[in-house]
């Protein structure tokens, strides 16, 4: 973890007096989780082949079910290896308040670089922090979300034991976009490890999202 030492530390808060909070990331080298385990009865068919999820499933994934929020007592980084009959299994879950899916591929790839024998990365993780103050987004524009989408988030809604069929059909919900902001933000370094996302928030009444599915 050399190279990634700000995956070992945690999320913490402070509470101010006017009632409010801060969280920061807090760089101490407390933790990070590796995990080798092997299921002897199990191949990688029994995962890729059944219709419906398998239960043992939950067991290669060591953070799942863990909330970015609780990044304060869980680790912000797990890898996990599991030994199959004809294989392995690798996860590595990661605390997305810290970073986002780019700056994940920049981590993995990097890792990639170190196991081959690189003694220094061909892309440098940029770990500054960066404030673009008096900077726009370049291409800002209206995003159109097609009809095909929408009626496939309300399949989604309608199919599975979700509580939007108990919630008034008045009543408006919103389903939270997150776009990549990374290469249009001036100043900000490709290799930047941390969180660059723009957020778009689709907001309709509970019978339209159920009606949409026809």
């Amino acid at each position: 973890m050399d190279q990634f030492q700000h995956l070992t530390g945690h999320l913490a808060a402070v509470e101010h007096d006017d009632n409010t909070t801060s969280v920061f990331f807090d760089c101490n080298n407390g933790r990070a989780l590796f995990v080798h385990a092997v299921i002897d009865e199990v191949s990688s068919r029994d995962i890729i082949e059944p219709v419906y999820v398998p239960s043992f499933v939950d067991s290669v994934f060591p953070l799942r079910g863990v909330k970015n929020c609780q990044g304060t007592v869980e680790p912000l980084v797990a890898v996990q290896v599991t030994k199959l009959i004809d294989g392995a299994f690798i996860n590595i879950s990661i605390n997305h308040s810290i970073m986002d899916g780019a700056s994940f591929f920049y981590a993995f790839s990097s890792c990639l670089e170190i196991v081959n024998g690189s003694s220094s990365l061909s892309k440098p993780l940029v770990f500054q922090r960066c404030f673009l103050n008096n900077n726009t987004i370049d291409n800002f524009h209206t995003i159109r979300i097609p009809n095909s989408y929408i009626k496939q988030i309300a399949n989604e809604a309608d199919d599975a034991p979700s509580d939007v069929k108990k919630i008034d059909p008045d009543q408006e919900t919103s389903y939270c976009l997150l776009t990549d902001a990374r290469k249009r933000i001036r100043g900000l370094s490709e290799a930047y490890f941390g969180n660059a996302l723009q957020i778009e928030t689709v907001t309709m009444k509970v019978k339209e999202l159920l009606m949409s599915r026809g």
